[in-house]
């Protein structure tokens, strides 16, 4: 998914040819990237400051990390394909 699929499904109203590049902001103004390094800054024409912002909204955003969630011991069974068995306790005595 581009940058510009994910404002559009978000936030549709921010997707109008009347923005240079055809959305309103940059990518990090959404928080879809920390810090963007904007190159049409430099850029004196129209022109160029709509090809260069077409450009950043079409990139593919990364795909979003699931946080880890904890397994049981079943679903670690069933990842490895065999049984675990557990060889000692850390908090076990030596009496």
């Amino acid at each position: 998914m581009t940058f510009r699929e994910k404002l559009q499904q978000e936030l549709p109203t921010f997707v109008n040819e009347k923005w240079w590049g055809g959305c309103n902001g940059c990518p990090d103004t959404y928080g879809y990237e920390i810090e963007s390094d904007c190159i049409a800054l430099d850029d004196e024409t129209d022109e160029d400051k709509k090809r260069h912002c077409a450009e950043c909204w079409d990139r593919e955003a990364p795909k979003e990390r699931e946080e880890p969630k904890e397994m049981t011991f079943a679903e670690i069974e069933q990842a490895l394909g065999h049984p675990v068995k557990i060889v000692g306790d850390s908090h076990e005595s030596d009496q």
